[in-house]
């Protein structure tokens, strides 16, 4: 089942095989998106190694770490196994399994303590929103939002916001790199650097990766803010990347909104916006739109002998 020969780094080709698989087993995870491995692949090193016709596994060259298997589970001992072919190999070293879905670890925690220290970080944890909630922005927390975007609209009667298109997507790439430069370089993701590779391989397969994104527009048509999001499952939507314009008062609430309003529109009830990695301003700021559930995701590790 693990020929390593096999194991090859992940490409736009496998989108229909990976898709598929991912479709036995639908999650709120982020990390359970073709866009989102095939984004930060040159980043991260992915791989992947097919398992058989209804299952694969991706590996992150750079961490040295298994993700879980996509499509059909693997019974605790069957992913003991797989582990301990990587550690053997010295692509794994300690045998980690990343994004195990919090039900698997739940439901099989027993045979799973058996081979392997089971964790959760809540850096790790993904934030779950509910779109109309954010669309209607109530509660204490988030009229303080509604009261920002009020602010945006009357700075900016003239402001728009569109989808982004073959006409407008290298405007919102050369924004969104633009606000990257002004951030100071971060070890997250290997640096900045690193999260504008992600990005500029996402827009140079965005029609090709089937994503979505919209692009906000102040007064005299300056760019205030844009966002990339794709679906995870038929029911949730995760938000790849996320720019605005801070000197633009408002104009981060306002891309929030409206890009609850774009996913609800496609059928998509919940947003993802991933994980606050540790980071105490990235937490806060996930914090203060009220997430209605975190996604409790956990790691693995095999034991000592």
């Amino acid at each position: 089942m693990t020929d390593f020969k096999n194991l090859r780094p992940i490409a736009l080709s496998d989108k229909p095989f990976i898709e598929r698989l991912i479709s036995l087993n639908p999650s709120e995870g982020c990390e359970a998106n073709f866009a989102n491995l095939f984004m930060w692949a040159d980043s991260y090193k992915t791989q992947i190694l097919s398992l058989g016709e209804n299952s694969a596994i991706a590996y992150s060259g750079a961490s040295k770490i298994l993700h879980f298997p996509l499509g059909e589970r693997p019974a605790p001992g069957l992913l003991a196994q797989i582990a301990e072919k990587f550690a053997g190999e010295n692509l794994c070293p300690d045998g980690g399994v990343y994004d195990v879905p919090p039900d698997y670890a739940e439901t099989f925690a027993g045979e799973l303590g058996e081979k392997f220290e089971i964790s959760e970080r809540p850096e790790d944890f993904d934030y779950i929103y509910e779109n109309q909630r954010l669309l209607s922005m109530e509660g204490k927390k988030l009229r303080k939002k509604r009261g920002l975007v009020k602010r945006f609209e009357s700075d900016n009667p003239n402001f728009s916001c569109d989808n982004i298109c073959s006409k407008n997507k290298a405007d919102a790439l050369s924004f969104m790199e633009r606000m990257n430069s002004a951030k100071l370089e971060s070890p997250i993701f290997n640096g900045i650097g690193a999260e504008s590779g992600a990005l500029a391989r996402a827009f140079e397969n965005f029609e090709d990766l089937g994503i979505c994104g919209l692009i906000l527009r102040a007064e005299a048509g300056e760019i205030a803010g844009a966002a990339v999001f794709s679906r995870i499952n038929g029911s949730i939507c995760t938000v790849h990347f996320e720019k605005s314009d801070a000197s633009i008062k408002g104009a981060p609430q306002m891309l929030v909104l409206r890009e609850a309003q774009a996913m609800i529109n496609i059928g998509a009830s919940f947003m993802n916006r991933e994980q606050d990695l540790g980071l105490e301003n990235l937490r806060r700021a996930k914090e203060s739109l009220e997430p209605l559930r975190m996604y409790r995701r956990r790691r693995l590790r095999l034991k000592l002998k």
